[in-house]
């Protein structure tokens, strides 16, 4: 297991931020993947995926239905589909 240091000495904290968001630009046809995460190293990788899943579970927790931001967009990318 690898030492923890301090955010401000983490060369990956932003990037790990960034590629656990939900956030990803709209796209019409092709799935969307954070850059950041191309330029992580393998842990960075491991601790992106660990901290995303973390907010996907804090999301549903306080989402009425259960749903978590997924949820969230693909019901309505399948809404706009439909309409």
């Amino acid at each position: 297991m690898s030492e923890s240091k301090a955010p401000q000495d983490d060369p990956e904290r932003n990037l790990i931020e960034e590629a656990a968001s939900a956030y990803r630009p709209p796209s019409t046809d092709e799935l969307a993947i954070s850059s950041a995460w191309h330029d992580l190293s393998d842990e960075g990788r491991q601790r992106a995926f660990d901290l995303a899943r973390l907010n996907r579970t804090l999301e549903a927790t306080a989402d009425p239905e259960g749903f978590d931001s997924t949820i969230h967009a693909v019901l309505q990318r399948i809404r706009n589909a439909s309409s």
